[in-house]
């Protein structure tokens, strides 16, 4: 099962961070970052490396390979 939707949406609330705010970070549309949160659009690896950067975490982390 893939969690990296949960984990995005997750991590993001916990750093009190807005989906506009990530958006121009990973230089996406809020739309496109929306999507990816609600699972219908996959990142690709070089945005998840950009977000696993921005919280400090691991791919593996978001990805669901381990807790």
């Amino acid at each position: 099962m893939n969690q990296a939707p949960e984990r995005l949406k997750q991590l993001r609330q916990e750093h009190n961070l807005t989906q506009d705010w990530i958006a121009s970070r990973i230089n996406k549309t809020r739309a496109t970052y929306c999507r990816y949160e609600n699972g219908t659009l996959k990142p690709d690896i070089d945005t998840l490396t950009i977000i696993a950067d921005i919280y400090k975490t691991s791919l593996d982390y978001l990805v669901g390979r381990y807790n």
